[in-house]
Order: C-alpha cells, then structure tokens, then sequence
C-alpha cells in the first residue's frame, strides 16, 4: 500500500480498495486499489485532492501517485541503503 504514515485505515467491502488518512495537519488522504481482492501487497496508490465549495461543500479528485508491488518498494529500499 506503499509507505506513508497511515491511521484510520479502512478496507472496503470488495476487499480491494482501502482507504487512509492521518490526523495532523497537512497530511495526505490516500486511496489504495488492490490488484486483487483480499491481497494488499500489490496495487496503485492515489491521493486526494481536496477542493472547498463556496458553500461548504468539497469535491475530491483522485490523483494516482504510483504503481507498485511490495517486492518493488523492498528493492527499492535496498538499493539505495546500499549506495
């Protein structure tokens, strides 16, 4: 699901799609679309971008931040804590 600071996680019910957030300020609201069902280790990332309406209400636009699996993001880690 990539690596970010997630609280409140949320897995909805096609067991695919997870939603995150965290409770500071300025944090991110991300959404997490599993390749498969019921297997979170490979998929695409988003982040919302939230727009406050004149009245009170807000649209979110769902930027897609990235594909990945969790073997990518592990060898990713890895070379570069080995340069």
């Amino acid at each position: 699901m990539g690596r970010l600071s997630y609280e409140m996680s949320r897995v909805m019910d096609d067991g695919k799609t997870v939603y995150s957030g965290d409770d500071g300020t300025g944090v991110i609201l991300a959404k997490f679309v599993a390749d498969e069902a019921g297997d979170l280790s490979r998929g695409t990332l988003y982040a919302a971008k939230v727009t406050q309406k004149e009245d009170g209400s807000f649209s979110i636009e769902w930027i897609e931040l990235g594909r990945s699996t969790d073997g990518d993001v592990h060898d990713s880690i890895r070379s570069i804590a080995l340069n």
